[in-house]
């Protein structure tokens, strides 16, 4: 069945319009994560300061209210998905095709939560990681496991944005805890 003109037009539109909204949501978690900060010292999530919200702003050239929204959105979409990984217990095969297909159907979840890290490469690097899982017959937690991807990713990416992501940041994302991010990473030897 052919398409009317105008209904191509409205799906183009609303396509476009899709992309654009993506895009201004990923500038603003960008900076987000790499120059502010979202979580308690206890490690809880909080509410992100008018002041930072401010000064996305004016450094992305937004409206305000929007940036707010968007933050105030990520922030209760991460405090849902935070409680998904306390609460859901994640089975393992041992069989790395299954384990990771697991890892990947989370690390996409990230991207669409927090779209700070480049989808592509995670995947990439979730591969290598369990070769080298394998090597050292370490397997962190699945939350401890998508952390170091997206580190690794966001520390390898040539087209990053100038300063990392803050591993606070990171961390919170995951919900993992610092002693055993850096233990894994140094089980691994992953050091910048």
């Amino acid at each position: 069945m052919i398409e009317s003109k105008s209904e191509v037009l409205s799906v183009f539109q609303k396509d476009s319009q899709r992309r654009m909204l993506f895009e201004r949501r990923r500038e603003i978690l960008n900076y987000l994560f790499r120059h502010s900060t979202f979580v308690a010292f206890d490690e809880s999530i909080i509410s992100v300061p008018k002041s930072v919200s401010m000064k996305i702003s004016e450094i992305l050239r937004l409206d305000i209210e929007n940036v707010e929204k968007i933050i105030k959105k990520f922030l209760l979409e991460l405090v849902y998905f935070r409680r998904f990984l306390l609460t859901y217990k994640i089975t393992w095969s041992h069989e790395m095709k299954k384990d990771l297909r697991k890892v990947r159907v989370f690390l996409h979840k990230l991207h669409r939560l927090a779209p700070v890290f480049d989808y592509r490469r995670a995947r990439i690097n979730a591969e290598i990681l369990y070769i080298l899982m394998r090597r050292k017959c370490y397997f962190p937690k699945l939350n401890n496991q998508l952390t170091l991807i997206m580190f690794i990713t966001d520390l390898n990416d040539k087209n990053s944005y100038h300063s990392p992501i803050r591993q606070k940041n990171l961390r919170a994302l995951c919900k993992c805890s610092a002693y055993a991010f850096h233990r894994a990473r140094n089980v691994f030897g992953i050091n910048p």
